[in-house]
């Protein structure tokens, strides 16, 4: 999984889709690299996601970081008429 912001680019280390409790979940591995004016105040730093995977168009997780912090993630589909169905970058 790829996240772009403005201060940071977001790449997956490792990942991996399971069951639990009856629903699937896919946990992933992070790692943050900042854009040059946010290294100081928004550093390089390692985290783990938990993706609820029950709504394909609007995936609801949580993270939490290397730097201690911890926070919710809301991914929203978006149709790119370009890429196949199923795309995944």
């Amino acid at each position: 999984m790829k996240i772009i912001t403005d201060e940071i680019t977001s790449a997956s280390i490792s990942s991996e889709i399971i069951e639990e409790n009856g629903a699937y979940v896919m946990y992933y591995t992070y790692i943050t690299n900042p854009k040059g004016r946010h290294g100081y105040e928004n550093p390089m730093q390692y985290g783990t996601c938990r993706i609820e995977l029950d709504d394909v168009d609007q995936l609801t997780g949580r993270y939490w970081t290397s730097r201690n912090t911890t926070g919710d993630i809301y991914l929203n589909s978006r149709h790119n008429p370009s890429r196949p169905v199923g795309f995944v970058s």
